[in-house]
């Protein structure tokens, strides 16, 4: 039998891809996958002088910027990931912060 041989990923970040801006997510499973909605959530335009308008305010859009479909084991590797990279930037601004308190 074969040997399979394992071959490192080349990422290739397409020219002009853009990077959107996202502050809501929603998370679903389905079919063994889990799909992750992204969204922008933009507040109305309220001008100064223009407090009533807020009374007929309902609803706030939030428009889905990308969808992804994940694998149950990928999820949990980018969780780690992520979990590791936001612990070391919360450390960095903390740092940061008490440099600029001294």
């Amino acid at each position: 039998m074969k040997e399979v041989q394992r071959l490192p990923l080349e990422w290739v970040i397409p020219e002009g891809l853009e990077i959107v801006f996202a502050n809501h997510l929603v998370i679903i499973d389905v079919d063994g996958q889990f799909v992750v909605t992204f969204f922008q959530a933009t507040p109305p335009i309220i001008l100064e002088g223009e407090a009533a308008k807020m009374d007929t305010v309902r609803t706030i859009p939030a428009t889905a910027v990308a969808r992804l479909a994940i694998p149950p084991q990928q999820l949990s590797a980018m969780i780690e990931v992520l979990q590791g990279r936001y612990n070391r930037f919360m450390k960095r601004q903390a740092q940061s912060g008490k440099g600029e308190e001294d």
